[in-house]
């Protein structure tokens, strides 16, 4: 759940925790973004092998 946090850029509330909490979570947000570019990328090639395409050639 941090890591979605970190990666839509919220900040801490609590000032304190903001204060000392300093780790960046960089290869984590990394790792995340990657796997979100997978699950699009399979979204999209997945719904292109659904459309239904019509032969609109001369006959």
């Amino acid at each position: 759940m941090i890591y979605a946090e970190r990666c839509l850029k919220h900040l801490e509330e609590n000032q304190v925790k903001r204060t000392y909490q300093r780790y960046s979570y960089h290869n984590e947000m990394k790792e995340a973004w990657k796997l979100l570019e997978e699950q699009i990328e399979l979204s999209i090639l997945q719904a292109a092998s659904k459309v239904i395409t019509a032969d609109l050639s001369p006959m």
